[in-house]
């Protein structure tokens, strides 16, 4: 499978993929990115056990950039460790299951300075799920300078498995003290048919929301527009059959996106048009196997 970016714009890069599979598992990808300046290559290569990915090896510019490692216990994956070109761990994603279902997991990006020997954690984010599957609880902070971001997203479901209420919480916190805290609330609202049709946003203690936003469907067809109570602002999103089609913009602007697509009814390019005019093409070449 090969992929294709390209943009109007000169200073935006040009992107080429090339997807290499053997027995039906991808096995190498190659990428090139092209500027104005020069290229950058991406070679990533696969390597398998017990038809598990085991180890994912990513060259730059045909050096090592940083290698990817898995481990696994039973079936469940328990975690991937990213290294960089300096052999230090970059990225962690760690997993906890009740048998085989997920119940957690952390994701934690690392940061170096040239005077410290094991680095902090510049970024984390935790994720905790329901035993049916639905995520309740999201927790993630990220360090700017000598303070920590932190937001927090709890999110009640009904009988039906479906969102019913969420409650977004974002502060800071330096030196044990957590301050500049804001908290939105969420309400979810369904048709006869299970369908979310509204989500209304509102700021603690405000009984008038300061945002709705409203889905509307029609065969294939799904149209999401939001409006903004107190800039008076709305914006909409049309999808036809899961592919974004049309994007309305609240300054006025207009982005249309017209699909080719092949014997299989997959799509094989994509262009972008801005208030009718075109400024950027995806395109993907798809080469399908028969396995005998």
């Amino acid at each position: 499978q090969k992929e294709e970016y390209k943009s109007s714009k000169a200073k935006i890069p040009y992107d080429t993929y090339n997807y290499i599979y053997n027995n039906g598992r991808l096995f190498e990808t190659k990428e090139k990115i092209t500027f104005v300046e020069g290229n950058i290559t991406l070679d990533t290569k696969y390597t398998y056990e017990d038809k598990k990915v085991k180890q994912i090896d990513t060259y730059r510019n045909y050096e090592m950039w940083k290698r990817t490692l898995f481990e696994y216990e039973d079936e469940n994956l328990k975690s991937v460790k990213v290294f960089d070109s300096d052999a230090d761990l970059s990225e962690m994603y760690v997993y906890e299951y009740n048998g085989k279902k997920l119940l957690s997991a952390r994701i934690v990006e690392m940061e170096y300075y040239e005077n410290q020997e094991k680095g902090h954690i510049k970024s984390e984010k935790i994720i905790k799920f329901d035993n049916q599957g639905n995520e309740v609880y999201e927790y993630s902070k990220y360090l700017i300078d000598d303070t920590y971001y932190i937001n927090e997203f709890n999110t009640e479901y009904d009988s039906l498995g479906r969102k019913n209420n969420g409650v977004w919480e974002w502060y800071k916190y330096k030196d044990g003290n957590k301050f500049d805290a804001h908290i939105n609330i969420y309400k979810y609202i369904y048709d006869d048919k299970n369908r979310l049709i509204e989500i209304y946003s509102y700021k603690k203690e405000k009984t008038t929301p300061f945002n709705i936003t409203k889905y509307e469907y029609s065969e294939d067809t799904i149209i999401e527009e939001s409006l903004s109570t107190e800039g008076n602002e709305t914006s909409k999103e049309t999808y036809f059959k899961g592919l974004l089609v049309k994007k309305e913009e609240p300054n006025g602007d207009v982005f249309e996106y017209k699909y080719t697509f092949d014997s299989k009814e997959n799509w094989v390019k994509v262009i972008e048009y801005k208030n009718t005019i075109p400024i950027k093409m995806r395109v993907r070449e798809i080469k399908y196997h028969i396995n005998k």
